[in-house]
């Protein structure tokens, strides 16, 4: 009932009610953003890195985007594309290079979402 909550009070325009955390919450999450941070979970489903946590799935999603703002699938990839914008500013990779770096199969795909994400293409960001 809570999902379809949610949904419809998106579909419906509203923001969905706010997430109340506790302090446990607060270390929990804390504790996996650092991990995701190191890149622990970088070839990890979200069942296991729920697992690891402690939490549900669908109790973890809910929580990490009232934590950090976005899912935590979205703070994974943003973390995996700054490390390549990163990579074509400072290491001078070239697009493919910087792709697989962020673990895209097409470069192409790769350029449409660092744009999304950066405002800017990765070859301006190579040219930086």
């Amino acid at each position: 009932m809570e999902i379809l909550a949610e949904a419809l009070a998106t579909v419906g325009g509203q923001a969905p009610a706010k997430v109340a955390l506790s302090p446990r919450d607060h270390r929990r999450l804390r504790e996996l953003q650092a991990r995701v941070d190191a890149g622990e979970f970088d070839t990890s489903n979200l069942g296991d890195i729920a697992l690891t946590v402690g939490m549900s799935p669908s109790s973890l999603q809910r929580a990490f985007k009232a934590f950090v703002g976005e899912s935590l699938f979205e703070y994974m990839r943003g973390r995996r594309l700054e490390a390549a914008r990163l990579s074509l500013v400072h290491e001078g990779l070239n697009v493919s290079q910087a792709a697989t770096r962020a673990g895209y199969g097409s470069a192409g795909n790769f350029a449409t979402a660092f744009k999304k994400r950066f405002g800017y293409s990765p070859k301006t960001a190579r040219s930086r």
